[in-house]
């Protein structure tokens, strides 16, 4: 790992991830969301897709899923939905 990655990974592992400037940060799925993927069903086949990502962004994406007991594929996969949603035009 380099340097600037244990820094940051570091810092985080002393600050935590479940706070904000303001107190506790609230995270939560909505009711369709975790429906969605509860059931498992989709309308189109999935793809896989590969990215290359800052190691200390992996490591609270898994932190935030375990806390919301979902995989951090399907934590990412919504916010990747929940961006384009609010990126496109209606």
């Amino acid at each position: 790992m380099k340097k600037s990655h244990k820094n940051e990974a570091d810092y985080w592992d002393r600050r935590g991830i479940w706070k904000d400037d303001q107190g506790e940060a609230a995270l939560s799925l909505t009711d369709e969301l975790r429906q969605a993927i509860k059931s498992g069903k989709r309308s189109r086949p999935m793809k896989n897709f590969s990215i290359k990502m800052d190691p200390a962004f992996l490591i609270a994406a898994k932190k935030i899923a375990t806390r919301q007991a979902i995989s951090y594929q399907s934590l990412i996969r919504s916010w990747i939905a929940k961006g384009l949603s609010q990126t496109l035009p209606v």
